[in-house]
């Protein structure tokens, strides 16, 4: 029985000892360090202490935004960080991971530098993106861990749960012997005491510490490549800078009947020569004097021009489209997915008699502030159905009384996804006939389907 029981101590003080550390760090601060030029900073990089968060742009392709965060370890262990390049929850965007003094390892109680990278990596296609951009706001993790390392020389520096755990153990190994040497007293009180220092003496620990720290990105890659221009003349209303195809305005907007002041700081533009077929090709400032274009009333209003090349468009401060491609005779497809209309407000009449027009990509056109829809399909005779699943119409509203598509050829349409969770009347006028419950109506609403094509019953040419 001896023997049995002085082989187990030896393997109780051989064996490597298990400490449960506290499993946490503290992120104590983060702060950009560099960038690459054309990498836009949205928001500046946040921590509660446990993880953090990043919101930017990209541009090209190898952007990168590069961060130092300095990350306590409380733990009763010593912590390596894992330096490898992770892949992040989106395969276009990269994390890397690296330390100062070419050491990973952070003491217990200690603090440490970690450079995060997070880079464009990876060109995101055509058909990803929606509204100019792509969203690739994902997640990564620095993950922390401990390897084969020393508990402290004394107590002081464990945790409680590991000072409970060496105690208990201590006990339970000294009340077992004493059961068995009970007879003799002295005994019981040498092997009390040495057991006790025993357990005091550092050994090889593995501690069940493995601690991750989440990285929630907010990240656009944008579609546009950004094309700045410079206006060499006094930057006053109604001053006007001709650049390709198209003539700018400050603070004017375009009309049927020329140009007219707007209250609004950035630049209006329409087409210079609309009576020429050529195709449209030149690229659009996305600023001029880094004032941007804030209107496209009328760009292309009356335009023959036979095609446009809309992918360089940064429309992301633009208020209205109000006519914009009003009555092109000879457009017969237009693609609005580089297109962001988050700001705009007037859609009134966009399309008006654009009779040959008959394929048009409306999948981005952000329509959530539009308060003006009227006309805006009138007279396209060669259109013939119309997706709106994506549309989103102001519900205070109640009823758009917008002659939306009057006299045009469509006869189905995709409804709004809006329509499951809305009650709106979106007024079509005489074309459109829609058979609800047996009873025509000139109406969809949220009584017909969201997200589902229906097909007019009566049509009124």
């Amino acid at each position: 029985m001896k023997k049995i029981l002085y082989s187990l101590l030896l393997i109780l003080f051989i064996f490597p000892f298990v400490v449960f550390a506290e499993n946490k760090v503290e992120i104590k601060s983060i702060e950009l360090v560099s960038k690459s030029d054309t990498t836009t900073i949205v928001e500046d990089a946040t921590t509660d202490g446990e993880k953090i968060n990043i919101n930017v742009e990209f541009l090209n392709v190898d952007d990168y935004a590069l961060y130092k965060i300095i990350v306590k370890n409380p733990n009763n262990v010593g912590l390596y960080i894992n330096d490898n390049i992770f892949n992040s929850t989106d395969d276009h965007i990269f994390y890397q991971f690296t330390y100062d003094n070419d050491s990973n390892y952070i003491k217990s109680g200690e603090e440490k530098v970690v450079n995060i990278r997070v880079s464009y990596n990876k060109v995101v296609d055509k058909a990803l993106f929606r509204s100019a951009k792509y969203d690739a706001s994902n997640s990564s993790i620095l993950l922390l861990s401990d390897q084969m390392i020393k508990v402290p020389d004394t107590l002081k520096n464990l945790g409680i749960v590991s000072i409970v755990i060496i105690l208990g153990i201590n006990i339970a190994i000294c009340i077992g012997i004493y059961a068995l040497y009970k007879d003799r007293k002295n005994v019981n009180l040498v092997v009390l005491i040495l057991l006790s220092l025993l357990f005091l003496i550092p050994k090889q620990t593995n501690a069940l510490l493995e601690v991750d720290i989440p990285i929630n990105s907010t990240i656009s890659i944008l579609k546009v490549n950004k094309n700045e221009c410079t206006y060499d003349g006094e930057l006053v209303q109604g001053a006007e800078y001709v650049n390709g195809q198209y003539t700018y305005r400050y603070m004017s907007k375009f009309t049927y009947n020329g140009w007219q002041n707007n209250n609004d700081d950035g630049w209006g533009v329409t087409l210079t020569d609309k009576d020429s077929t050529d195709p449209v090709t030149t690229k659009l400032c996305t600023s001029i004097n880094n004032k941007p274009i804030v209107t496209m009333q009328n760009i292309f209003y009356q335009s023959k021009t036979t095609s446009i090349d809309l992918s360089s468009f940064d429309t992301s401060n633009v208020k209205s489209m109000y006519m914009a491609f009003n009555e092109m005779p000879n457009i017969e497809e237009l693609d609005f997915s580089s297109f962001d209309t988050s700001k705009v407000t007037d859609f009134g009449s966009m399309f008006w008699g654009d009779k040959k027009l008959h394929n048009i990509n409306l999948h981005n056109l952000d329509t959530t502030k539009g308060k003006n829809f009227y006309g805006m399909f009138t007279y396209c005779r060669a259109m013939t159905e119309i997706d709106l699943s994506d549309f989103t119409f102001d519900v205070s509203s109640g009823t758009y009384d917008s002659a939306f598509m009057d006299g045009s050829g469509i006869y189905r349409i995709k409804t709004p996804k809006q329509f499951a969770s809305s009650n709106i009347n979106i007024y079509m006028y005489n074309n459109f006939y829609y058979n609800n419950d047996e009873n025509y109506t000139q109406y969809i609403n949220s009584t017909v389907p969201g997200d589902t094509w229906i097909e007019s019953k009566t049509m009124f040419m």
